[in-house]
């Protein structure tokens, strides 16, 4: 089935006219109360009062009541989600202890080494059910505890709990943080239901949700239908999501004591969330000193020195800009003097493929053509400079004098001047775009043998993909000028101080399917009747349970390039010679005195090349050192090209079982929970069928079965519970809970298997039922961990497979292949290594090859491939308390309150990288030693004449410090830091009152209240002298002694709503006014870190958002 709007709206149309036809007989049925028994594995929504529930299936798979569950269990209510306005668990959950949504918490972590916020694929507007538990990872979800996948709404949502902590009764295989599950709606069998509900916001969004239940036949067969369509606006003004979902459910009852009942599902999904992110800014310092210059007097030729840059007459041997020669700050690490770089290589340098786009068409180039960033032979590397001619040449943007500092975040575009951050967003420009699709068939039975002895089957099978393309990239979400005079191919620049946005696009494409099939059976075992005189040995409950599991996942990774074309762009793959680096200018040139920018317009596509040949003028230096520059003889097509080993197709296949007992003593003032399960687990990480041609590994039959699995695990695991009833109001509980998580295949850069990330839980409490069990308090202490959770893998995935190759490269070049070791694989006694080899090149006509100096040339092989999954992974423990209340004190008030503590630290970060490191320093350091440069020259090499001596930023050693040194120093000293956004008190309150008599009656008024003490935003840096690599290495690192958090805040919003009986009372009518946001952390903006010295970065505030929600039942 496909789903699209228009036939979503004629569907829904139909069906709401088809529904109002028969309204009093509707009517008269719904007032009537449905009889029926449950199984012991499920839960009926209706005996909830407020915000407080009787029962739950999340501490035992079993319905319990809540005061005899020892695990942390919180219901949402309908009533609870209702008051919020939510249309999804993250919103409700943002209001339940113990959890961080993307509304309370900005996550995101700077790349401290390089300052940009944000990593596209873990951004938010990626995530999906995004909920963080106790300061640890995220929540699992699950539809009636089996797993599912992408974004959660409420419209078939019956009911919602969600447990902290990891649980091996319910979930074995799952997040260790915790677990979100929903019931689905059912169709009843004893009443017909309608509900029409409709959603509308100031931003435009409209949400529309029918839902119908009708009896086919009275207590045998009952269907029903709900349909959700919802257009997403936001306040940005490019960002969207449109959301259109079918659920369809059928429950049929052949036998007194057999139930079945299934669903279909369906959702189509498409948009461009914002990120709530402001770009960096690159404009403001260069600005103000530019502005200051002018004041001063100073000539055209000193401006143009320190601020403006001429690529194609530059005299410097690496086309590089050097610092401004006369303009002096203060440096905010050292606190010396330092002449800033107050011109920086454009994103993408020298070697990217760009085009020039303004508002006078953003679809096609200023010029007509593709070209460069900068002077690139045809082969995809610089020109070879001569000691007369500079032929490197390439583009500069204006820069931050502050950018670029260690610890620090670079500069954000604060002033809506510079950048109108409140209604664009670069991540949110047309160009970006989700999309996702996911089916579900779901069939249970439910057969009771006995009184006493029920027994349930469920199958379940998902279909889930999505696609998401970024553009341009987090890196690159910024705003600069064009100071170019000219451009690198001598042409005078006419966009000569434009500002612009400059960045490529990157996407993932991934499709997964799911099945799931989970069997239990539940026994009742009650002693007294056997015999009065054995009760003393009281009721049990003993279930046992099999699942089984199988998951496919296909992924890939692809970017836009440029064809590769024989002579003109001829290096393969996804080299970076072929990426394309659109600019787009957004405003017309600065003039002395301005303080803001003259912007005319965004580009209606980040991506408006994909797909299109243009002419393409290129550089070449075949005829000159120096080189020309000249057109292609064909056009040069722009195409979705698949990174390199990025593909990847994983199998999961899990099986489980396992028994819990559950029993009550001493007249039920005792129960206790005890679960056991055991779950093996096979991953196969499928093989790219390279060998075959397959050259893009987009298909699944693209890849070959590997045979046995590429990592077999089997693991027991227990949850242990006890809840002692010490009177009738005072009951005191401690659990104790462990699992692991279904992670897909992991491999560290030695080749070895990763262990899936597990979880463990120790808390204990009390809880109070007072008032006539009016108000419920419970009050719970914990410590939790979660292992080996896998972290940012550029490291091991990048840098350090990228630093090899440079060692590699340097040895073939300079004839030392002999000397190359790689490892290649992992056995019983350690690391495998293998050495390098050479093959002669052969031309066309059979003989050897040789270079312009006479050199053979050869063909070199044994390079260091990480594994296509390779991964590394961090620990993090929490500990704390949480006392959450539940009071109903009349019939008019509901409150719903928790105060809670929370520390956390992260230990053992990237292990597994630092081991390789540790392991491969004695041979890296013999090259270090000796001074060895990327070219394979030493500074012991005698040079010829004309030819330049390497400096010292091509030495190897120094490379290996540029681009891992500063953030494996981190890591050293990142044993006991809090993971960022972490409050250590936190309180939240939701209250309403409704007027029950009187001219207000109908009438509800309520609000929702979070107050948060300091977040850790950040840490203080302290300098150290550490050895890494076998390299000296002092530098700046964050001191994790020393914590930076920000002020105590309290964040929320109200309610009002009004209910009535209208057309003669057939119909229940309910409107709803949610302020969202109206308090908030600052205005606009919210403080998400803190620099070194205590300086703000900033996110964008969710902004205050009117939500009207319209319901009709009859």
């Amino acid at each position: 089935m496909t789903i699209n709007s228009k036939q979503t709206s004629k569907l829904l149309g139909v069906s709401l006219l088809a529904s109002l036809a028969p309204v009093a007989s509707f009517a008269q049925d719904a007032s009537e109360e449905e009889i029926f028994e449950l199984s012991p594995f499920t839960v009926d929504a209706s005996k909830d009062e407020g915000y407080r529930a009787g029962s739950t299936i999340s501490g035992s798979r079993l319905n319990t009541e809540l005061k005899d569950v020892a695990a942390s269990v919180t219901v949402l209510t309908n009533a609870f989600m209702d008051d919020l306005g939510s249309t999804d668990l993250a919103t409700a959950l943002s209001m339940v202890a113990g959890t961080e949504t993307d509304i309370t918490t900005d996550d995101t972590s700077p790349s401290l080494s390089q300052g940009y916020l944000g990593g596209d694929f873990g951004d938010r507007n990626t995530r999906e059910n995004s909920v963080r538990v106790r300061g640890l990872g995220r929540a699992s979800t699950s539809a009636n505890f089996i797993e599912v996948r992408g974004s959660v709404d409420r419209y078939n949502i019956e009911r919602a709990e969600f447990l902290r902590g990891p649980n091996s009764i319910l979930f074995g295989l799952a997040q260790p943080a915790g677990l979100m599950n929903y019931t689905t709606k059912r169709a009843h069998l004893g009443r017909d239901l309608n509900e029409v509900q409709f959603n509308l916001d100031n931003f435009g969004t409209a949400r529309g949700v029918f839902d119908f239940s009708r009896v086919i036949k009275e207590d045998v067969l009952a269907i029903r239908a709900v349909f959700k369509n919802s257009k997403t606006q936001y306040r940005v003004k490019t960002a969207y999501q449109d959301d259109d979902r079918i659920f369809l459910t059928t429950t049929y009852k052949p036998f007194e004591s057999t139930t079945i009942t299934a669903f279909y599902e369906e959702q189509e999904s498409d948009g461009r969330r914002p990120n709530y992110r402001l770009p960096t800014d690159y404009v403001s310092g260069w600005l103000e000193l530019w502005n200051q210059a002018h004041a001063d007097g100073w000539s055209e030729e000193q401006i143009a020195n320190n601020f403006y840059w001429d690529p194609y007459n530059t005299r410097v041997s690496n086309g590089e800009a050097p610092r401004s020669p006369d303009i002096e700050l203060i440096s905010r690490l050292t606190g010396e003097p330092f002449n800033p770089e107050l011109r920086d290589d454009i994103d993408g340098r020298d070697k990217a493929l760009t085009a020039y786009y303004d508002s006078a068409d953003w679809w096609n180039p200023m010029d007509g053509f593709y070209t460069r960033h900068g002077t690139v032979t045809a082969s995809g590397s610089q020109p070879t400079n001569s000691s007369a001619e500079r032929a490197r040449m390439e583009m500069h943007r204006s820069a931050d004098p502050y950018e670029d500092d260690r610890g620090y975040a670079d500069p954000q575009a604060i002033d809506e001047g510079i950048f109108p951050w409140k209604e664009y967003e670069i991540s949110a420009l047309p160009g970006n775009l989700r999309e996702n699709t996911n089916e579900k068939v779901h069939f249970n039975l439910e057969q009771r043998i006995t009184d006493k002895f029920y027994v349930s089957a469920t199958y379940q099978k998902e279909d889930y993909s999505q696609e998401q393309i970024f553009g341009p990239i987090a890196q690159q979400n910024s705003i600069a000028i064009d100071i170019n005079t000219t451009l690198p191919d001598g042409r005078v620049n006419k966009n000569f101080l434009r500002p612009m946005i400059v960045g490529r696009s990157f996407a993932r494409n991934e499709y997964e399917d799911a099945e799931s099939l989970l069997v239990q059976a539940n026994y009742d075992l009650d002693f007294v009747d056997i015999s009065d005189r054995l009760a003393w040995l009281g009721k049990h409950r003993i279930t046992g349970f099999f699942s089984e599991n199988t998951e496919n996942t296909n992924s890939y990774r692809y970017g836009l390039l440029g064809e590769q074309t024989p002579g003109v762009l001829g290096r393969g793959g996804f080299d970076s010679s072929k990426h394309m680096y659109p600019t787009f200018y957004v405003g017309d040139p600065v003039q002395p005195g301005d303080t803001s920018l003259r912007l005319t317009g965004f580009p209606a596509s980040t991506n408006p090349y994909r797909g299109k040949a243009a002419p393409y003028w290129y550089y070449d230096n075949i005829e000159s050192s120096f080189g020309t520059w000249q057109f292609a003889p064909n056009d040069l097509r722009i195409v979705d090209y698949i990174q390199d080993n990025s593909p990847e197709r994983t199998t999961i296949e899990a099986q489980g079982y396992g028994a819990s007992l559950q029993s009550y003593l001493w007249q039920d003032r005792i129960v206790a929970t005890l679960g056991w399960r055991e779950d093996s687990v096979d991953t196969y990480g499928w093989l790219w069928d390279r060998d075959n041609g397959v050259t893009d590994g987009s298909q699944r039959e693209h890849f070959e079965h590997p045979g046995d699995p590429t990592v077999s695990i089997t693991e027991p695991t227990m949850t242990k519970g006890i809840v002692f009833h010490a009177t009738n109001w005072l009951r005191v509980f401690a659990n104790e809970s462990e699992n692991f998580d279904l992670t897909t295949p992991r491999t560290d850069n030695f080749f070895r298997p990763i262990s899936p990330q597990s979880g463990k839980v120790e808390e204990y409490g009390l809880g109070l039922m007072l008032m006539e069990n009016k108000l419920d308090l419970r009050f719970t202490a914990y410590e939790t961990r979660q292992a080996g959770q896998s972290v940012p893998t550029s490291i091991a995935r990048n840098r350090l497979p990228g630093f090899e190759d440079r060692l590699f490269d340097a040895l073939s070049e300079s004839g030392r292949i002999d000397e190359w070791q790689a490892v290649v694989g992992w056995d019983g006694d350690g690391p495998v290594l293998a050495g390098g080899s050479q093959t002669a090149q052969v031309g066309e006509d059979g003989g050897p090859v040789f270079d312009a100096d006479g050199e053979r040339q050869y063909d070199y092989f044994g390079e260091y491939d990480a594994p296509n999954d390779v991964a590394a992974t961090q620990d993090s423990v929490s500990e704390g308390w949480e006392t959450s209340v539940t009071f109903n004190p009349t019939k008019n008030w509901r409150f719903m309150a928790s105060f809670s503590k929370l520390e956390n630290a992260v230990a053992n970060r990237q292990s597994e990288v630092l081991e390789y490191i540790r392991y491969r320093t004695p041979y890296w350091q013999q090259f270090f030693q000796e001074g060895l440069h990327r070219n394979g020259d030493t500074d012991a090499t005698v040079y010829e004449d004309g030819d330049s001596i390497p400096s010292d930023d091509t030495l190897l050693s120094q490379i290996f410090l540029d681009s891992m040194g500063n953030e494996l120093l981190e890591d050293l000293e990142a044993e006991g830091v809090s993971n960022v956004g972490i409050s250590k008190y936190n309180a939240r309150l939701t209250a309403n009152y409704r007027f029950h008599d009187g001219r207000f009656k109908g009438v509800s008024l309520g609000t929702n209240l979070r107050w948060e003490s300091g977040k850790v935003l950040g840490n203080e840096l302290k300098q150290v002298d550490t050895t890494l690599g076998g390299v000296n290495t002092p530098t700046m690192i964050a001191d994790p002694d020393n914590a930076l958090r920000g002020d105590s805040h309290v964040t929320g919003g109200v309610m009002a709503n009004y209910r009535k009986k209208i057309f003669n009372d057939r119909v229940d009518w309910r409107i709803q006014l949610n302020v969202n946001n109206l308090f908030r952390q600052g205005d606009d903006l919210r403080v998400i870190r803190l620099n070194p010295d205590g300086s703000a970065v900033f996110g964008i505030n969710d902004p205050i958002t009117y939500q009207l929600t319209n319901t009709f039942k009859f």
